[in-house]
């Protein structure tokens, strides 16, 4: 892959900004992406697109647990019957 391809650490800032905005979220919310270094999988200090994907994935579950919120959601069934 490319560099292009991957965020460095200032680019994994202005990521965290925009995404921040774009959900209506404060920036604590996602952390310090940037010195989270246990989702650069290959060590390269630049994050691609999948060891982004999982380190916002993670912050945005912690985050969500902060809340208060569930991590299993139960969805009530009914039969046709019913």
């Amino acid at each position: 892959r490319g560099e292009a391809e991957q965020l460095n650490r200032d680019g994994l800032k202005r990521f965290r900004t925009l995404l921040c905005w774009i959900l209506d979220m404060p920036i604590e919310a996602l952390g310090e992406l940037e010195s989270n270094l246990t989702f650069d999988f290959d060590g390269s200090n630049s994050f691609d697109l999948n060891e982004t994907y999982r380190l916002v994935k993670f912050h945005l579950r912690e985050y969500h647990r902060a809340l208060g919120g569930k991590t299993h959601l139960e969805i009530p069934r009914k039969t046709i019957a019913e």
